[in-house]
């Protein structure tokens, strides 16, 4: 029971991480073209398939990492000077925190949406922390200091885990949010990659933008009357249809929702070029 219980709490825990870098993906692609999550009303499982992608290659990095720091801690334990290894890694390592504050203050910045200030202080505490570890190896073998606090090492070591772990959700999440904007400029590039709309209406819907067309006339019925084609799909939830003009520009062209009812109907064709109106 004890075993099932710290797994189902793990996976709960895994599932709000997925969740949130899900989130910050989808924030970031779709406020590329004005659209609010509110409005999109996306559900779980809509974000956490969304953040495979942000999570995965972050954690495989980070393993990858990981092993090669292994290695090379192997081959640096067959040394014995500590101050020869721990004294420049504490020097990189600072150089690194402080270059990634000096971002955060807005006293340099990188021309780049990658999230190089994370990434620099995360990897900036990890390798002055490691730093640490080796120069704290002098004192191992000292004699305990009557009225020394034992517990203050402990503290150090709690607020320096925290802190790479805080850094480390900043990172992902970020390039969970770099990741969105380069799905969003994709999209916006080669929207005729996306399905192709006709979208017949029993009244005019009055819909405008760049490379659309409205024709009365519908599929030739008297309940369709209006037709529009130019449209491309963006995405459907929450019940509504959320259309673009197939030569949309940001800031330019309106992104055009419509709800679904009785009164319209959508015919989606995969071609790059626009389907024409009528029966």
């Amino acid at each position: 029971m004890e075993t099932a219980a710290r797994v189902a709490g793990l996976t709960g825990l895994a599932g709000a991480l997925l969740f949130y870098f899900g989130w910050a993906r989808a924030a970031s692609t779709f406020s590329y073209f004005g659209i609010e999550l509110d409005v999109l009303d996306l559900s779980f499982r809509d974000y956490v398939l969304r953040s495979v992608g942000s999570a995965y290659w972050p954690a495989a990095m980070a393993l990858v990492v990981l092993l090669l720091g292994l290695v090379v801690h192997q081959v640096l334990r067959q040394r014995q000077n500590v101050v020869a290894i721990g004294l420049p890694l504490v020097v990189l390592g600072a150089i690194a925190m402080a270059l990634g504050a000096a971002a955060v203050g807005g006293i340099v910045s990188f021309r780049t949406a990658w999230p190089v200030v994370p990434v620099l202080l995360l990897s900036g505490s990890v390798v002055a922390a490691y730093g640490a570890w080796w120069l704290r190896r002098r004192t191992v073998m000292r004699p305990v200091v009557v009225g020394a606090d034992p517990s203050g090492e402990s503290v150090v070591r709690a607020i320096v885990t925290m802190l790479i772990v805080l850094l480390g959700f900043w990172t992902v999440s970020s390039y969970a949010s770099y990741r969105g904007l380069q799905v969003a400029q994709d999209l916006a590039t080669n929207l005729r990659g996306r399905p192709a709309v006709v979208l017949l209406s029993s009244k005019d819907l009055r819909i405008t933008g760049s490379g659309t067309l409205g024709v009365e006339g519908g599929d030739g019925s008297t309940h369709y009357r209006y037709c529009y084609t130019g449209l491309r799909l963006l995405i459907r939830s929450g019940g509504r249809y959320f259309l673009a003009p197939e030569e949309w520009r940001r800031g330019r062209d309106p992104v055009i929702v419509v709800p679904d009812s009785n009164d319209v109907r959508f015919d989606f064709y995969k071609t790059t070029t626009a389907p024409r109106c009528g029966p």
